[in-house]
């Protein structure tokens, strides 16, 4: 072909313009193998690369190796020598998933733990999946082998433990004998509840019966003494002397429910008497006084028909003077007067009853068996101080106290003496006079005096 080129193109050159028409021709004609160059001369044209449809490997797997082949053409399609693709030859290599040869079958997986010990019908479980031939899960639908079983049940006994049950007691054979018998049944029983032969248990089993004294439905009858106590409220009773059990045999009396036998009887009453009331009057010689009179027995009022002794007084008078007052009579005559005060004494006491009797002088009181007055034993005068000189001591009597001590001294004094009287005192050009004006007086009355006259009694 590239000789052809070669000489067409010599050929070209060589041709008159008259013939060269048919050279042009014959140039289209091969376009699709040259074309003119820059320069205008004309060069053949590069092809390129075609890659074929790839050829997959033999296998499975999701990205199976795959070879395709590679030539280089002409854009008719034509293979061109590999020279004429100038740009790099792809490797025609790829992967593409090819599953025609794969093949299919259940794997199982490993078992997981029984889910009991201890039972005859035991379950564990596993999965089952169906696998392709490089390890993927496929659907079942692919599996076309049997699948082998995900669970299964069997009888695991291994963690059982057994343990000996036992049923209610049965009736007694009695319930009055001392040598009663009842039974129960006993059974071993596994962890899962079923019941196994008794040897399996741990020995040995409980009793399956037992004898005891059973006495629950005994009666007894008890044998009383014939004598009986004395009679208290309305009864008397005689002691329990044997107690018989209903088998016949003689037990102890505590298993007899009475102890003791009764019957009727009548007590006989005695008098109660309750305390005297308030008096009538508290300031009397014939006061009356009551208090309530019963037949008791028992603790109890009953008919005074059932006390036999004579009845006690339901009233009584007595003399009360409690609230009496007393008042004294003196005599007429009284003592002479000594510092101001004469007295006279008792001479009868009259008690404040409806008779105002006379009564012992002592009833009237200590405090009253005297009777005191005031007296004056002196006259009253007139203390005049015109002629008074600051300095002098004037004397008024022999009890007043002139001393310049201080006027709570002197009036202390007049009132020690709880009578009229005076005491003088001189200070600051002045005369004070204190004195008491009677001899009840608990204060004194005080004077000031300057050129002034008071009167006063000694």
């Amino acid at each position: 072909m590239r000789r052809i080129l070669l000489a067409v193109l010599m050929v070209s050159s060589a041709v008159p313009a008259a013939a060269q028409t048919d050279i042009i021709v014959m140039r289209k004609t091969m376009d699709n193998v040259v074309f003119k160059s820059g320069e205008g001369a004309y060069v053949p044209k590069p092809g390129h690369w075609v890659v074929g449809d790839p050829v997959v490997n033999p296998g499975c797997s999701a990205s199976q190796p795959t070879q395709a082949t590679v030539t280089c053409q002409d854009d008719a399609g034509n293979p061109l020598p590999t020279n004429r693709c100038t740009a790099p030859k792809p490797d025609g290599l790829g992967t593409t998933p090819n599953y025609a040869s794969c093949s299919y079958r259940y794997v199982p997986g490993a078992w997981a733990p029984w889910d009991s010990a201890c039972s005859e019908t035991a379950r564990r479980t596993r999965t089952v999946t169906c696998t392709r031939s490089d390890g993927a899960t496929a659907a079942p639908s692919q599996c076309h082998d049997a699948a082998p079983p995900a669970s299964e049940t069997s009888s695991i006994l291994t963690g059982c433990s057994y343990v000996a049950h036992t049923g209610e007691w049965g009736a007694w054979s009695s319930t009055c004998s001392t040598t009663a018998v009842h039974s129960r049944d006993v059974t071993c029983l596994r962890t899962d509840g079923k019941t196994v032969e008794a040897s399996l248990c741990p020995q040995p089993l409980p009793a399956t019966s037992e004898n005891a004294s059973v006495l629950t439905s005994c009666s007894y009858a008890a044998a009383y003494s014939s004598v009986y106590s004395e009679c208290r409220a309305g009864s008397q009773s005689a002691p329990i002397v044997s107690c018989t059990r209903s088998d016949g045999e003689q037990v102890d009396n505590a298993l007899c429910a009475q102890q003791t036998t009764t019957k009727s009887c009548i007590v006989p009453g005695t008098w109660s008497t309750g305390a005297w009331s308030a008096s009538s009057s508290t300031c009397s010689s014939t006061a009356k006084q009551t208090r309530t009179v019963t037949c008791t027995a028992e603790g109890e009022t009953v008919a005074d028909s059932r006390c036999a002794a004579k009845k006690p007084d339901a009233e009584q008078t007595i003399s009360d003077y409690t609230s009496c007052t007393y008042t004294p009579t003196y005599s007429s005559t009284f003592s002479a007067c000594v510092n101001g005060s004469q007295s006279a004494p008792i001479t009868s006491c009259r008690r404040s009853d409806a008779t105002a009797t006379v009564v012992d002088n002592s009833l009237c009181g200590a405090d009253k068996q005297v009777k005191t007055q005031f007296c004056q034993a002196f006259a009253c005068g007139t203390f005049t101080s015109n002629a008074y000189v600051p300095g002098t001591l004037v004397t008024l009597a022999s009890n007043v106290n002139t001393s310049a001590d201080a006027a709570v001294k002197c009036q202390a004094y007049a009132a020690s003496v709880k009578q009229p009287g005076a005491c003088v005192l001189e200070t600051n050009n002045q005369r004070y006079v204190y004195f008491v004006p009677n001899a009840n007086a608990s204060n004194l009355v005080v004077k000031s005096y300057y050129d002034q006259s008071v009167s006063f009694c000694k």
